[in-house]
């Protein structure tokens, strides 16, 4: 490839990332104007300027997580070979239907299985018929 058509597409690279950056710093910005439209609609509700939360309250919830994500990685293991001879079955199965629906697909297309109705064009009189 030549050097011009490297550098071309290097520019051309570069701006399609400048350009993200640039959709991805205005999506943040709009965010951050709907959080806080948000904020002020809940105060509004309210009808209170600064919103308390109890810390105990707060250290409940977390320590509520923190047990239910324990409990969850606890609970996971490393897949055995049966694990990976079970998923290699589960694709060959899969891979089999497929090919059943395929076959029974290209069927129904041959008109073998279905026959089509004649089509009608749009003054109600059948093509088939001259």
């Amino acid at each position: 490839m030549e050097s011009w058509q490297l550098g071309l597409l290097l520019g051309i690279l570069i701006v399609i990332a400048l350009g993200l950056v640039f959709r991805l710093e205005m999506c943040h910005k709009s965010l951050i104007y709907a959080l806080k439209e948000a904020n002020s609609d809940i105060h509004k509700l309210i009808g209170a300027k600064n919103l308390e939360i109890d810390s105990e309250l707060i250290a409940n919830v977390k320590d509520e997580l923190s047990g239910t994500i324990e409990d969850m990685i606890g609970s996971m293991r490393v897949p055995t070979a049966f694990d990976h001879i079970g998923g290699v079955i589960a694709n060959v199965i899969q891979m089999r239907e497929q090919w059943k629906i395929q076959k029974e697909a290209s069927q129904l297309n041959d008109g073998s299985l279905m026959n089509a109705q004649p089509s009608v064009d749009p003054y109600g009189t059948s093509q088939n018929e001259t």
